[in-house]
């Protein structure tokens, strides 16, 4: 018996592949001209433009545009102990009264030389404060942040009136309130309006 085989006829590897570059090709342009896909596109580029662009400004701002103190002025700087700084000096006499000028760091002393400079010397804390905002129940009312904040004012919290601050003794700080209700009531005491927060000013 006699068998006959019929071959294909065989397709160069070459051809294989600009066959397949070209499919490609063309779904990208079809991608590309898919209103969609272009409008996030041009929101990426758009967004990616936006964050250089900030990231330029603020290095400006921190090293080229930073002005230069006057040689004779006063100027206050803060520094640890072994002398580096731990905050851009500036003018003017600023001693760090209530020792919290830089989180994470513990005020030891402030120098004031004879030609009215200030010099606040720090040192680092084993563990570096937090202060955080809580009602009368310990529920937080703001995320917690890093360093000491207490609320001298009173205002941190909306619609909450301040209790007390109280420093433990490792630096944290925490902040207590009390949320403030109005009520509408008639002469016989009979509420006239549901409770609604007041604003606090």
């Amino acid at each position: 018996m006699i068998l006959s085989i019929s071959m294909k006829k065989m397709i160069p590897l070459n051809q294989h592949m600009n066959l397949l570059n070209d499919l490609r090709t063309n779904q990208l342009i079809s991608l590309l001209n898919n209103p969609r896909i272009n409008q996030l596109i041009n929101q990426l580029i758009s967004l990616m433009n936006n964050q250089l662009i900030n990231q330029l400004i603020s290095l400006m701002n921190n090293q080229l545009i930073k002005p230069a103190l006057d040689p004779n002025a006063i100027t206050t700087k803060w520094v640890d102990e072994k002398g580096n700084a731990l905050k851009d000096p500036v003018e003017g006499s600023k001693p760090d009264a209530e020792g919290d000028d830089v989180p994470g760091y513990r005020a030891l002393r402030t120098i004031k030389d004879a030609k009215g400079n200030v010099t606040n010397v720090y040192e680092r804390l084993a563990h570096v404060p937090m202060t955080t905002w809580v009602d009368e129940d310990g529920k937080s009312l703001k995320d917690e942040m890093t360093g000491e904040f207490p609320d001298k004012e009173g205002d941190d919290v909306k619609g909450y009136k301040l209790l007390h601050s109280k420093k433990s003794d490792n630096g944290d700080v925490v902040n207590t309130y009390h949320k403030i209700v109005t009520t509408w009531v008639n002469e016989a005491g009979k509420i006239l309006q549901d409770q609604k927060r007041r604003r606090v000013c």
